[in-house]
């Protein structure tokens, strides 16, 4: 809420309208008339508008985190589109050798092990496997299985 006054110095309590940058007044009808407004002279005076430094310097401060962050998420991840979300690696086929992968230890040290068995989700799409190594058979998850390209 601020105080507007008016031409003859009447002091008058009106919601403030914050609108991001827009030039257009917003004023209604009813208070045109209880200011004396014509249509074409929209000059009055604002007072008491209540903001002060810190708030201002925080709600710019928002906005500014709001647009970088929208940027960020909307056109930046655009153009870092990964190539393998949109293209199949191929299927895991049934009794493939494949290296296991583990976050432990470094990739030259990953167990060998053979697809025994594929469970694919309701689309289709294989995801976990259940493989033989020689620590017996274990089920992992097929982004955690590295086919090995063996020719027939």
């Amino acid at each position: 809420m601020v105080n507007v006054i008016s031409g003859t110095r009447k002091k008058y309590t009106a919601r403030l309208l914050l609108d991001n940058g827009s030039t257009a007044n917003f004023v209604t009808q009813r208070l045109s008339e209880k200011l004396g407004l014509s249509h074409r002279d929209t000059s009055t005076k604002v007072t008491d508008a209540n903001i002060t430094r810190l708030d201002r310097w925080r709600r710019i401060q928002y906005i500014r985190q709001h647009f970088w962050s929208r940027f960020h998420n909307t056109y930046i991840s655009l153009l870092q589109a990964k190539s393998k979300w949109f293209h199949s690696r191929g299927e895991v086929k049934q009794g493939s050798l494949v290296l296991i992968k583990d976050k432990t230890t470094p990739p030259l040290l990953w167990s060998l092990g053979r697809v025994m068995t594929t469970y694919p989700g309701v689309d289709g799409i294989t995801r976990v496997a259940e493989l033989k190594t020689k620590r017996g058979i274990i089920r992992r998850a097929v982004n955690c299985i590295c086919p090995l390209p063996i020719e027939d």
